[in-house]
């Protein structure tokens, strides 16, 4: 009997983004961090982190279901849709909220950011297994991004927050005992 390699999943991901494993599509090992906690922190404490040259980030599981193509209830194999966030968050100086050319830096910066992350998690040879051999169980080896959330924070003469929240989907194998 197998669970959702969820750890697996979880630690995988992690390590492509804040840690610049892969095999294709890498990114840059200082272009992001942990320590984003779960359900967030403070504006003032977001914008704080946000100024670092790493941006911080958090991965988590966040709904788990059944996928259409799943054999039927009973047997020994199941495939679950998996969908996996990746927040991450960037400071918006006051000055770049008034200053059209900075604001518009900051807001490529922050599409560049969705694009890096998609594009890694996307190849399907990156999500294969951990570095430390743990296989992620990703029936097709790779996530897709279905969605996206953008949250501003702060202002009133202090620095804004910038949050977004990418959400990516894919199917897993589990492997219930049936015994």
């Amino acid at each position: 009997m197998a669970y959702l390699k969820a750890n697996a999943i979880i630690t995988r991901v992690r390590e492509i983004i804040e840690d610049g494993q892969g095999s294709l599509r890498t990114i840059s090992a200082t272009r992001f961090t942990g320590g984003y906690p779960e359900g967030g922190v403070g504006d003032d404490e977001l914008a704080r982190r946000g100024i670092a040259v790493s941006k911080p980030v958090q991965v988590v599981v966040r709904s788990l279901g059944r996928h259409p193509n799943s054999p039927p209830i009973g047997g020994n194999l199941e495939i679950l849709e998996v969908e996996v966030e990746v927040a991450i968050a960037r400071t918006i100086a006051i000055e770049e909220m008034v200053d059209d050319d900075a604001h518009t830096t900051l807001a490529a910066l922050a599409l560049e950011d969705v694009d890096v992350i998609r594009q890694a998690l996307e190849w399907p040879a990156n999500l294969t297994q951990t570095e430390a051999a743990d296989a992620t169980d990703l029936c097709s080896l790779r996530l897709d991004r279905p969605a996206s959330n953008i949250k501003v924070g702060g202002g009133q003469g202090k620095a804004y927050s910038l949050e977004y929240r990418l959400r990516f989907t894919g199917p897993a194998f589990s492997r219930p005992a049936i015994s």
